[in-house]
């Protein structure tokens, strides 16, 4: 489409212009795919929503990165500095494969009822050994016509397009269709070091003492 729209150009600053304009907006989204879907994951149990509850959760992208102390650029918002916490929970994600999916993995995946009857997922996240059992359980989403889904592969089984995984949660048994285009990724336990400026990140926060707001929960994308 880019090709098209520069081609139609006959003003090379306004073909360079169209291109500039065309890689924002592709950041852009690509920007807001990333804060959605470490919404996901600090969406998946009750413990993630109280905590909004008590705080707030930011996404964004880290600005500046000093010691325990982190600057955050939220998508259309001002900056907001944060104070790392010393025992902060601290994540990074990393896109995998569909066949990387085995039995026995602990997922959390966003997913819609499509006109077959079936759950077909829309993103997938792979969670480490320490999370396993976080927000356990099926339930709609708040205000969404989408389904969010904790729970244990329990089999793996291929499709002409794509794999049925047989889940396991709280004694209940249910199937979810994770097609070829899904994003997935794994969630590996990270540390602060390993924090980039640039990333995108979901930042939850609870307020400290004297009124400055402490991060305690940090994904990075």
């Amino acid at each position: 489409m880019v090709q098209e729209v520069v081609g139609h150009l006959q003003n090379p600053v306004s073909a360079i212009a169209v291109r500039k304009v065309v890689a924002t907006m592709n950041h852009r989204r690509s920007l807001i795919q990333g804060c959605t879907a470490l919404a996901v994951l600090f969406s998946a149990s009750p413990s993630f929503a109280q905590q909004a509850n008590n705080g707030s959760r930011i996404l964004g992208v880290i600005d500046q990165l000093d010691g325990q102390k982190l600057t955050v650029k939220p998508l259309g918002k001002n900056w907001v500095k944060l104070k790392i916490a010393d025992d902060a929970f601290v994540a990074r994600t990393e896109l995998t494969s569909l066949t990387a999916i085995k039995k026995g993995d602990y997922i959390a995946s966003l997913g819609v009822k499509s006109s077959d009857g079936k759950l077909h997922a829309l993103e997938l996240r792979v969670f480490p050994t320490v999370m396993v059992g976080l927000g356990e359980g099926q339930r709609k989403m708040n205000g969404l016509d989408q389904i969010m889904t904790n729970a244990t592969v329990s089999e793996v089984l291929a499709l002409p397009e794509g794999q049925l995984l047989k889940i396991k949660f709280n004694g209940e048994s249910s199937e979810l269709v994770v097609e070829p285009k899904v994003p997935i990724h794994t969630i590996v336990v990270s540390s602060v070091s390993e924090l980039k400026v640039g990333a995108t990140v979901s930042v939850g926060t609870v307020a400290g003492e004297n009124g400055d707001l402490i991060a305690n929960r940090i994904v990075a994308q």
